[in-house]
């Protein structure tokens, strides 16, 4: 009898335990999400300091292409030679939608590199947001905020 009991008690258990895990492991990813600090570039230019110094990356949309172009423009501290592999790194943010990679390349001004891209789209969620993280030589740059943009067209 009580070996009966602790194998329905086990069953119940893990049962609450597969249905309950994955929603407190999204609200807890969710929360810590909200809980950083923003730059949005659809509003402009997202500026911040690191140990390296001042940096700025802005966002602008061009052609007449669907999805248009994405031209991502930083401008890095004079210290980040022109010759180091810079790139920004397009990620989902309000949803996994995985990686778009975009090399900056300089502009032939000290610190000023420019990048193009058509734009990541997603057809399931027209309020989704996209990320933005910089890659230096292989290593994240240090940034306070998190840069992100919306969608660049609606799904129809």
């Amino acid at each position: 009898m009580l070996r009966g009991l602790t194998v329905v008690v086990l069953i119940v258990g893990l049962v609450a335990l597969l249905v309950l895990g994955p929603r407190y492991l999204r609200s807890t990813d969710e929360a810590a999400k909200t809980s950083a600090e923003t730059c949005n570039l659809d509003d402009g230019a997202c500026q911040w300091r690191n140990e390296a110094g001042d940096w700025q990356v802005s966002l602008s949309l061009s052609g007449k292409t669907t999805p248009p172009t994405l031209t991502l423009s930083l401008s890095a501290p004079e210290s980040v030679a022109s010759s180091e592999r810079l790139m920004a790194v397009l990620s989902g943010y309000s949803m996994e939608m995985g990686t778009f990679p975009v090399a900056l390349t300089p502009t032939g001004e000290p610190g000023q590199f420019r990048g193009q891209s058509q734009a990541p789209v997603c057809s399931v969620d027209p309020e989704m947001t996209w990320q933005v993280a910089l890659r230096q030589g292989g290593s994240d740059v240090a940034m306070p905020e998190v840069v992100v943009f919306h969608n660049v067209v609606s799904a129809k």
